[in-house]
C-alpha cells in the first residue's frame, strides 16, 4: 500500500510551437497601455496549437490510473472552447481530457486552462505529454465517467469500476463497486466541548441540504453538498439578517472514471461562540462493516496496523501518539489510514497531514474509519478567541487562531460588541479517496 503523494497539478510546462499569428483587434487598445509595454496583444483563434509539459511522481511509488491535474496557460485569444482540446501522450496515444477554463482574458478566452487526466507513472518516473487545442482539434478518446440526477437530491455517478449515490440527509454517500461486490458508506461528524480543556464533549452529525453537479467531462464528475454539523443556527451574520448555522459545511467531490479514486474538498465554517462552543474535531467517516483491518503510514517510508478501537493523533508538528496500554508515538505521519482484509481495500489521505495538525485517524470496531481533518488530543480543543483584553482587563488567549482578526473584519471589526467573535472563519482540508486500489 506504501505512500501517498499528490502529484496532482505536478505540471511543468516545457515549451510551446504551431502558435497561430497575431491579429488587430476590433477596439483599438488604450495607447497608455500600449506604449507601458505590459500589453499583450490579442492572437486569432488558434487552428491546432500545441503546448507540451511533463509529470513527475514524486514519492518513488509506481502508480496506476493516477489523477492529474494542473493548470497550463494560453496565449491570449487563441482558446475559447476548453472541449476542443485532445492530450497525448509521449508515445502520440491519445489520453481522455478534462478542461476548464480557470482564468480569462478580457475577451473572455482562455488565460488559464486546468486539465484532469489519468497516467500510469512509474516510481520517480517523468512521462511527456502534448495538449493540442484549437478550432480544429476533435478529441477521440471516450470517457468513462455516466451522471444520473434522480431527483430528490440524489445524484449517481458509475465510473465502470464503482458507483457513487450522493443524497441529502446524513447518509450521503455510499459507493459501490461492481468487481467484486462490496459498499462502502460514507457520513461526517464533529465534536464541540464547553471549553479549551475538551470538557462535556458533544457530537454533531454532518447533515447535507443540497447535491448538485458543478463539472461533468470525460474523465471526472464533481459533485458539490452543502451542509452543516448539528442542528443549531448562530444569530444574524456580519452582513444581513438571517440566521445562519453554527457549523457549515461545504463539500467537493471529485470523481474519476474507470477508478474508485475520489479528491475531496472540505470546507469547515465557525459560527459559534468563541467563549462557549469549543471544536475538539471535525471529519468524515468511511464505514465498510465489521471484521476488517486498519493500516496507517507512522512517517513517509512504511506503514503499521492501527488497531480496532484505537485512535492516531498528529498533535503537533513533530509529534504523534497512540494511547493504550502500549503507547506508540513517532515525529510525524505518513498522512494516511487504510481500510483492509476482508473485502476491498478504502484508503484516505489528508494533504499536508503534519503540516495541518492537528489531525487525527479513528479505527471503528464497527469498520469504519473517521479521518479527522481536525482532530486534537483528549483534553484539548481548539481556542478560537481573540487575543485582547476583556472587561477584566486579563489577556484572552488566542494560541490557536492568532491570525484570526487578518481573515474577517466580523471577528475584529470597529464595533465593540463584534470583537472576540470568530464567526465566519472557515477552514479548506484536501483529502484523496481511494477504493479498491
Amino acid at each position: 500500500m506504501g505512500r501517498t503523494a499528490w502529484i496532482t497539478g505536478a505540471v511543468t510546462v516545457m515549451g510551446t510551437v504551431s502558435w497561430a499569428a497575431e491579429w488587430i483587434p476590433k477596439i483599438a487598445p488604450d495607447e497608455r497601455a500600449v506604449r507601458s509595454g505590459l500589453y499583450i496583444a490579442p492572437r486569432q483563434p488558434a487552428k491546432n496549437a500545441r503546448v507540451e509539459f511533463t509529470v513527475t511522481e514524486p514519492s518513488g511509488i509506481a502508480r496506476r490510473s493516477w489523477p492529474v491535474r494542473g493548470g497550463l496557460p494560453i496565449f491570449r485569444g487563441e482558446l475559447a472552447d476548453p472541449k476542443a482540446i485532445r492530450l497525448l501522450d509521449g508515445e502520440g496515444r491519445e489520453v481522455p481530457v478534462h478542461g476548464k477554463i480557470t482564468a480569462f482574458w478580457p475577451e473572455k478566452t482562455a488565460k488559464f486552462l486546468c486539465v484532469d487526466f489519468l497516467t500510469d507513472i512509474g516510481a520517480g518516473e517523468t512521462r511527456k505529454f502534448a495538449l493540442e487545442y484549437g478550432t480544429e482539434v476533435r478529441p477521440s478518446a471516450a470517457g468513462r465517467v455516466a451522471v444520473s440526477e434522480k431527483g430528490g437530491g440524489e445524484i449517481e455517478v458509475s465510473t465502470g469500476a464503482a458507483v457513487f449515490v450522493f443524497r441529502t440527509g446524513a447518509d450521503f454517500l455510499s459507493v459501490a463497486l461492481k468487481d467484486p461486490a462490496a459498499t462502502f458508506r460514507a457520513t461526517g461528524r464533529a465534536t464541540v466541548c464547553r471549553d479549551e480543556k475538551g470538557s462535556d464533549p458533544k457530537v454533531l452529525q454532518l447533515t447535507i441540504d443540497e447535491a448538485r453537479v458543478t463539472e461533468s467531462g470525460p474523465v471526472q464528475t464533481t459533485v458539490h453538498l452543502l451542509g452543516h454539523y448539528g442542528p443549531d443556527k448562530s444569530g444574524p451574520a456580519a452582513q444581513g439578517n438571517e440566521e445562519t448555522w453554527k457549523y457549515p459545511a461545504s463539500l467537493h467531490f471529485r470523481i474519476y472514471g474507470g477508478t474508485g479514486h475520489a479528491y475531496v474538498e472540505h470546507c469547515f465554517g465557525y459560527n459559534g461562540d468563541v467563549f462557549s462552543e469549543f471544536v475538539q474535531s471535525y471529519g468524515l467517516a468511511v464505514t465498510a462493516g465489521p471484521g476488517r483491518e486498519f493500516r496507517f503510514g507512522p512517517d513517509a517510508a512504511s506503514e503499521a496496523v492501527l488497531p480496532a478501537g484505537s485512535r492516531v493523533c498528529q498533535y503537533a508538528h513533530d509529534r504523534w501518539s497512540i494511547p493504550g496500554e502500549e503507547e506508540k508515538a513517532g515525529k510525524r505521519i505518513g498522512g494516511w489510514a487504510a481500510i483492509v482484509g476482508g473485502g476491498p481495500r478504502a484508503l484516505a489521505a489528508v494533504r499536508e497531514a503534519w503540516q495541518n495538525w492537528p489531525v487525527a485517524f479513528s479505527a471503528g470496531r464497527d469498520g469504519t474509519l473517521l479521518v479527522e481533518m481536525l482532530g486534537e488530543m483528549p483534553g484539548r480543543a481548539l481556542d478560537l478567541r481573540y487575543e485582547a483584553k476583556d472587561r477584566q482587563n486579563e489577556k484572552i488567549p488566542s494560541h490557536s487562531m492568532f491570525f484570526g482578526d487578518k481573515l474577517t473584519l466580523y471577528y475584529s471589526g470597529p464595533d465593540h460588541k463584534m470583537r472576540g467573535q470568530a464567526k465566519g472563519v472557515r477552514k479548506i482540508h484536501e483529502l484523496l479517496s481511494l477504493i479498491h486500489i
